[in-house]
């Protein structure tokens, strides 16, 4: 993902909010969409896909950022081949 931006983004970025990526919800408001409705998590990556820059360089600010725990729960999908809800279903 992050050759996209020109930078690298780690896990350890998602995980600590320190990515540079812009919040899921901020995303979703800018395309218009209503955070009433059924938000599904493809949706998020496509917004995420869209997104021209980050916020700020990976790992050198904070930001409290949603769109990463979206983005590892597709990483779990990827790497384990279940969604991320069976998978804490299975292991805890």
């Amino acid at each position: 993902m992050g050759a996209r931006f020109g930078k690298t983004i780690t896990i350890r970025h998602l995980i600590h909010h320190t990515s540079g990526l812009r919040d899921q919800w901020q995303l979703f408001a800018i395309a218009g969409q209503g955070l009433d409705d059924v938000i599904r998590q493809a949706e998020v990556v496509k917004l995420v896909e869209r997104q021209r820059e980050l916020n700020f360089e990976p790992g050198s600010r904070h930001m409290y950022c949603n769109t990463g725990y979206t983005l590892m729960a597709e990483i779990v999908k990827s790497v384990s081949g279940k969604r991320c809800a069976n998978m804490q279903t299975k292991r805890f």
